[in-house]
């Protein structure tokens, strides 16, 4: 994910295809701008006549998130009528758009709806690796299940139970910690700020929400934000605070394993919707 606030559509590229080039694979290059200028209307004669963009376009996927939130790039973005709308459009190597994703009051671009439409629109080397990667584990299921000797399964599992009986009467806590074996390892939280810029954090499901404050707070940028601080989950929308919500873990909040769209509001706004 790119920051490129202040510069026009082409030098925003350019700066992309630089950091992508030391970097061994790139799926998604998404970038985030002011993005009101002659180059994305005219992408198609301006830009994508480099080979050198279009070889390294075969790479992977473009996504340019227009600035849709004052109006003037509404105008650019395909099939979106209403300004102010949050428009992302997955670019070909060709400049043409191949997909448009446009937020609603229903539908929000989240994670989930960017990996589906990543699914869709990713280049040729991406799908291959994940079809291999299917197969390998077909085939390792499939040889697992047919290789497996059905009665040392059972006499295994038989032996397990026993183990497990007599821990659970040794250790009633046991029992408890059994079950939660099983239970979500890990909440992906993405943090979306008003600017736009996205930070991508993973927390243990027994780490505090305040873990999660503490990570804001020392995200790039923090200080030129505001302090006060709200968090907003997007399925359910609940508002989560430091003080009421603090002490409470990622798993008894919900946040885990699903990954979560956290937004950062600024303290203009929440002044403003708590009035």
């Amino acid at each position: 994910v790119k920051d490129m606030s202040g510069l026009n559509f082409r030098e925003s590229l350019s700066d992309a295809l630089e950091c992508a080039q030391t970097q061994d694979k790139v799926v998604l290059l998404l970038l985030h701008g002011d993005f009101d200028d002659e180059a994305v209307d005219r992408m198609d004669e301006s830009l994508w006549k480099d080979k050198a963009i279009l070889q390294m376009m075969s790479r992977f996927v473009i996504a340019v998130r227009l600035n849709v939130d004052s109006g003037d790039g509404a105008k650019y973005a395909e099939g979106v009528r209403v300004a102010k709308t949050p428009t992302i459009q997955m670019l070909d190597n060709n400049g043409k758009v191949m997909k448009t994703l446009s937020e609603s009051q229903e539908t929000r671009i989240d994670e989930t709806m960017m990996a589906a439409c990543l699914e869709e629109c990713a280049p040729l080397w991406y799908k291959k690796e994940k079809e291999a990667e299917c197969r390998k584990s077909e085939m390792r299921d499939d040889k697992n299940k047919d290789g497996g000797d059905k009665e040392g399964t059972h006499m295994k599992k038989a032996k397990l139970s026993d183990l497990s009986s007599e821990q659970e009467e040794s250790n009633p806590s046991s029992a408890a910690t059994a079950s939660s074996s099983h239970a979500p390892s890990s909440a992906i939280l993405l943090f979306r700020f008003s600017d736009g810029s996205t930070v991508r954090r993973e927390f243990k499901a027994g780490d505090a929400l305040s873990d999660a404050f503490d990570a804001l707070e020392r995200a790039p940028g923090s200080e030129d934000r505001s302090k006060s601080l709200t968090l907003i989950q997007s399925y359910p929308k609940r508002h989560l605070t430091r003080t009421e919500h603090g002490k409470l873990t990622m798993e008894e909040l919900g946040l885990a394993p699903n990954a979560a769209l956290i937004v950062r509001e600024q303290e203009q706004e929440q002044e403003q919707e708590q009035e």
